[in-house]
């Protein structure tokens, strides 16, 4: 009987976060799409995607397809003196995001096979990238990270960024016809 109070605790459990992570997600997509200054934009989406996971670290890449280079247009936390940093594909999280189309987890960011060589990197330890794809095209990677030891990203925080970023997505794509016209 103890067991089975155990296992409908953690399902209430579970099925608490995801309420909250949807209507988080509700509440954000409403407030994205109002919004169409591409700085304050991409701000947002960035604080708004870091408080769905509980960090104060993150960036966001966008594609610059003339040099065909991602390019950090947006930071917070560890990554704010990081703006402008550029990745090819397959080089980092941002880079392997890009290139493979499909989220990355990396528990241990100093001992990852793909990570940038930079040793102003080397506090990182748990991070997670999100690809932003227009149809089957890449656009961007929004990424968000831990530096302390014990807090890693699961699959339940992919799957919330996943829908956020396709949110985020028709936000962007909102705010550069706006910008076009």
């Amino acid at each position: 009987l103890n067991l089975e109070f155990k296992r409908l605790k953690a399902a209430e459990q579970v099925f608490h976060r995801q309420n909250e992570s949807l209507k988080a997600l509700h509440e954000t997509s409403l407030g994205l799409i109002d919004i169409l200054d591409k700085e304050e934009l991409l701000e947002s989406i960035l604080q708004k995607a870091a408080s769905l996971t509980s960090t104060t670290h993150g960036f966001i890449y966008l594609l610059d397809q003339e040099k065909e280079q991602m390019v950090m247009k947006m930071g917070m936390g560890f990554f704010k003196s990081q703006l402008g940093r550029k990745v090819s594909p397959g080089e980092g999280v941002g880079g392997c995001a890009w290139e493979t189309g499909k989220p990355i987890i990396v528990a241990d960011y100093q001992s990852w096979n793909n990570r940038i060589q930079d040793k102003v990197l080397d506090e990182l330890r748990s991070i997670v990238g999100i690809p932003l794809k227009s149809g089957k095209q890449v656009m961007g990677v929004i990424a968000l990270a831990h530096v302390e030891t014990d807090n890693v990203f699961n699959q339940e925080d992919i799957a919330t960024l996943e829908r956020f970023g396709a949110l985020a997505v028709i936000a962007l794509e909102k705010s550069k016809l706006y910008a076009d016209v």
